[in-house]
């Protein structure tokens, strides 16, 4: 639990947003992240599962600090983590929000060039990065597994706070209280409203002429494409004027997006910062054929006129209506299946696990070993990837396709834990959906049953992390709660009541340490009870189709924990209180 020392007794830097307005900042010239290295090692010494299954039990419940030589270290200064991040968080505090918003498109160049620098800390820069965040921007994003946002910017863990669900929708207290936590609490001055091309969501919300389909829809489902659809009819003549459906579909992403924006900028805590020149909100469009992110200032614009001013601009449109990429391209998911070893176009290798064919147990065991390969600093060589994709012009069609994702993953918000990076998963691979508390709640819960009925989700993974300031901030005296701003308020609130019916065993852990991930823990699992409340996920629960279980991320060490929640779920919202947590989870 203590700190990594660097010859000296100073305590770890503070990272909290009151660090920000310090009468006397010192003066750093304005360095972009620091360089980082580049892992050459082969990765033909990959963990198989059984040989993780057998590691993780082994060592679960002790302290791996001394098992665990640094990782190869991405940063210029790997010999002192406390001033590298010192100068870091100093560059964060004096850069403008514009120059940190040209910062992340140097990340996207980095990444569109196949250069991305893949980001492996040490162990003692994640022991350091448990005293707090201090993230560049704040990110509401689509959950889509093709758009892993530090990936396409080329950013780390402490990075970016990210908030995401199907259709990237700004619902009141789920992401709203995210928005109002980043800019009140840790003092992000730039927030990006991110679209993508060929995003699932947007698609389902143009095809209107078969409402049977979404007859066979769940509820959550229907209502968030209802909602789409009502910005949509403001804007028919523009959509109606496109001449193909990739255009049709360019316009109703930016109106979206625009919408987003437009209900972002009505919290408060946000208004009153954007009026008075202290945050930039932009809108972004992501090309999944280029993995260019296009950056769009809003201004007063309404989503009309925001949509009827971009939809044409796209030089590249894509012009292929996605049913002809799938017919000319039957493997819709063949890139992500086929993996570093495999680009050929006609057929996906028999040894490579299909998400259609995999059981729920192998896709996690994939999750497992991949968090193995993070900590121990041996993640795949994606940069290589990405190069040899991009000389096979044709296979960039193939991430235009629908998505297929092998497992989703609701995470917290906290730009500490990215996702994608913690399980070394890739472009396609993972489903994730992000907020303040990783809280079951309004699109998250849609997000969840899009994943699960329309994906075809085998796993879904609950993910509570380390220091969560949300959780510890659920657990602070209602008095400072009710002075939060409203959505925060309501957020904390809620997460307050998931964690009232372990009380009892929280107050009864004096150790910081243990208390912080047993909170951690609870707050997740009152999630995954949440879901398996849910009658029609609870079906394929029980028939062995889907697993849901609830994990916990240590972000001194980079290692995950997963823990399957007992069944026997309680309605915590009627009542139904367990006496103590513990006693219902077990390991896996």
């Amino acid at each position: 639990g203590t700190q990594p020392k660097e010859g000296g007794t100073d305590e770890p830097p503070a990272r909290s947003s009151s660090a920000r307005t310090s009468s006397t900042q010192p003066s750093f010239r304005a360095l972009p992240f620091p360089a980082r290295h580049s892992d050459t090692r082969d990765t033909a010494d990959e963990m198989s599962a059984e040989e993780v299954q057998d590691f993780m039990s082994k060592y679960r419940g002790t302290t791996l600090g001394h098992l665990l030589p640094f990782s190869p270290v991405c940063q210029t200064r790997p010999d002192k983590p406390r001033e590298e991040i010192l100068e870091r968080d100093a560059h964060v505090r004096v850069s403008t929000p514009q120059q940190l918003l040209e910062e992340l498109l140097e990340g996207n160049k980095r990444f569109r060039a196949g250069a991305g620098q893949q980001m492996q800390l040490s162990l003692a820069h994640r022991q350091l990065l448990t005293s707090g965040q201090l993230p560049k921007a704040c990110l509401l994003g689509c959950a889509d597994s093709r758009v892993p946002s530090e990936l396409i910017f080329d950013q780390g863990p402490g990075d970016i706070f990210i908030a995401r669900n199907a259709g990237g929708l700004c619902a009141r207290s789920t992401v709203g209280g995210s928005i109002e936590f980043a800019v009140s609490h840790l003092g992000v001055r730039l927030l990006i409203i991110l679209g993508h091309e060929s995003c699932s969501v947007v698609s389902a919300a143009l095809k209107r002429e078969h409402p049977e389909l979404d007859d066979a829809r769940p509820p959550r489902v229907r209502r968030m494409l209802t909602d789409m659809r009502s910005e949509f009819d403001v804007c028919t003549e523009i959509l109606e004027s496109a001449s193909t459906y990739a255009d049709r579909h360019r316009a109703a992403v930016l109106i979206n997006v625009r919408a987003q924006a437009r209900k972002a900028l009505a919290l408060p805590a946000l208004l009153e910062r954007v009026a008075g020149g202290q945050v930039l909100v932009v809108c972004g469009y992501y090309h999944l054929h280029t993995g260019e992110v296009e950056i769009f200032p809003i201004g007063d614009e309404s989503p009309r006129s925001f949509a009827s001013r971009l939809w044409l601009e796209d030089p590249e449109a894509d012009l292929h209506p996605r049913e002809v990429r799938a017919k000319k391209f039957p493997q819709r998911n063949f890139v992500r299946l086929a993996g570093e070893n495999s680009l050929e176009t006609d057929a996906v290798p028999d040894d490579v696990p299909d998400s259609e064919r995999c059981s729920p147990e192998e896709v996690l065991a994939e999750l497992k070993a991949g968090n193995v390969r993070y900590w121990t600093g041996k993640p795949r060589k994606h940069k290589l990837f990405l190069k040899r994709l991009a000389s096979h012009p044709h296979l960039n069609l193939l991430n235009a396709q629908s998505e297929l994702p092998r497992a989703m993953v609701v995470g917290c918000a906290d730009a500490r834990a990215p996702v994608e990076l913690i399980f070394d998963q890739y472009i396609g691979d993972v489903f994730t959906c992000r907020n303040a508390g990783n809280l079951f709640r309004h699109t998250v819960a849609a997000s969840v049953e899009y994943a699960v009925f329309e994906l075809g989700v085998k796993v879904v993974v609950v993910m509570g992390h380390e220091g969560c300031g949300a959780v510890k901030a659920a657990r602070a005296p209602m008095v400072q709660i009710a002075h939060q701003p409203k959505e925060l308020r309501e957020m904390l609130l809620r997460m307050a009541s998931d964690l009232e019916y372990c009380r009892e065993t929280l107050d009864h852990i004096h150790d910081a340490t243990a208390r912080d991930r047993e909170q951690v823990m609870c707050n997740a699992a009152a999630q995954v009870r949440k879901i398996l409340a849910e009658e029609h996920l609870r079906v394929l629960v029980d028939s062995g189709d889907l697993l849901v279980v609830a994990a916990f991320y240590a972000t001194s060490s980079g290692i995950v924990d997963f823990i399957e929640v007992d069944r026997h779920w309680t309605d915590l919202g009627h009542g139904g209180q367990p006496a103590h947590d513990t006693a219902h989870r077990r390991s896996c």
